[in-house]
């Protein structure tokens, strides 16, 4: 059985379509190919193994996210952890994350990533670059709570945090936790009745980090501000994995909130480009077809003549017209002979007559005389036109 070249579409396009509702169904797919320090991620650089050890721990880990105005932790939420994110957080975002802050809530900000938009900027901090990799750092005591860190921390980086040293916007009280000789690794300062972290040692969370000595004990201490069984958030929307909590959509989003927000939202835009792009390749028409007059009337050329004449006419180009004739008169009689065509009149007449002896003077000269004139009838002007067509013709 042979199929023909539109029934071979039709069967791409229902599989194509039964493909999406599976990926759409199957919520794992959208795990694949995490990137780095997502909590989907089992890759080295991932940070998998830091959400398994917190639901071991018995906190209740959430990536889900609540719109306020702006992508915000849940409300329940004791701690919240944003981790290199892949796209830009934007204002609007952060000052829903700064009021959940502000309410009481402890952000752990992380990033070693040298990028146009810093994540740090919100709080008045970016970054700046050291002059060789930061291996390991001793934490500052006694700022840490427990348990006591009695080994470094494996940074691994080689950014650092920096600021304007007259910036008046960062907090009087900010902490130092790691640092340099010179420059600070990871800070932290009050915001309202919470607590904010900044840090570039990124390498702790990371599923490779946590298996180095010193990382258990620097994920201990951020802990200790959460109590026992407190839920902790985790910023996967900004890596690219929407999620949302308890099915909620964004405040007046409408169709199109859904359409970008869910899955079954974004498999109907798949659906609606794969059938696009089925159109296309039939070369369907979009529209019903225009047929062309079956026969095409072309103007004669009478008609653009009549049509030149009548807006020379309406020029006023008559003198033009007429000296025209009179230098095509000349032109023709004298190439003969090769007299001069720019002679006055009475000598090119009578150079012409030395070769024709013959020649009509009077007729000539009354002629010439004729389209000397600036102005006459078009009556008139027809009848010298011909003249000079029948003295060139002869």
């Amino acid at each position: 059985m042979r199929f023909n070249r539109d029934a071979m579409m039709v069967l791409g396009l229902v599989v194509t379509m039964i493909l999406l509702v599976v990926w759409a169904s199957w919520e794992d797919l959208v795990r694949d190919g995490a990137p780095d320090l997502s909590t989907y991620s089992i890759e080295p650089t991932g940070a998998g193994a830091l959400r398994e050890w917190f639901d071991e721990m018995g906190y209740e880990v959430v990536d889900d996210v609540l719109f306020e105005r702006g992508v915000a932790p849940p409300a329940e939420a004791e701690m919240a952890f944003i981790l290199a994110p892949t796209l830009t957080v934007g204002e609007l975002d952060w000052r829903a994350i700064d009021r959940w802050v502000e309410r009481g809530g402890v952000l752990v900000v992380a990033d070693d990533r040298l990028q146009f938009t810093s994540p740090f900027q919100y709080y008045e901090v970016d970054f700046g670059v050291a002059n060789e990799k930061i291996g390991r750092l001793e934490v500052q005591n006694p700022h840490w709570r427990w348990p006591a860190q009695v080994t470094s921390v494996p940074v691994e980086t080689l950014t650092h945090l920096a600021w304007e040293q007259d910036n008046e916007d960062l907090p009087e009280d900010m902490m130092i936790h790691l640092a340099t000789a010179t420059e600070p690794v990871m800070v932290s300062f009050p915001r309202g009745e919470g607590v904010v972290f900044l840090t570039t040692a990124t390498h702790p969370f990371t599923n490779q980090g946590l298996k180095e000595v010193g990382s258990g004990e620097f994920v201990l201490n951020l802990l200790a501000y959460v109590p026992a069984g407190g839920m902790i958030w985790f910023d996967e929307w900004h890596h690219g994995i929407r999620n949302l909590f308890e099915g909620e959509l964004p405040a007046n989003s409408g169709p199109w909130g859904w359409l970008t927000s869910t899955q079954w939202g974004r498999v109907v835009l798949y659906m609606m480009v794969v059938i696009f792009g089925a159109v296309v390749l039939a070369r369907r028409g979009f529209g019903r077809p225009v047929p062309l007059p079956d026969t095409y009337q072309r103007r004669s050329p009478v008609e653009y003549v009549t049509a030149v004449a009548n807006l020379q006419r309406r020029a006023g180009h008559q003198a033009a017209v007429l000296g025209q004739y009179r230098q095509q008169l000349k032109r023709g009689l004298g190439q003969r002979y090769r007299i001069n065509p720019t002679l006055p009149d009475q000598e090119f007449v009578q150079q012409l007559l030395a070769y024709e002896p013959d020649l009509d003077e009077q007729a000539l000269v009354n002629l010439f005389n004729r389209l000397a004139n600036k102005r006459m009838s078009e009556d008139e002007l027809v009848r010298v036109a011909r003249e000079v067509t029948d003295w060139l013709s002869n």
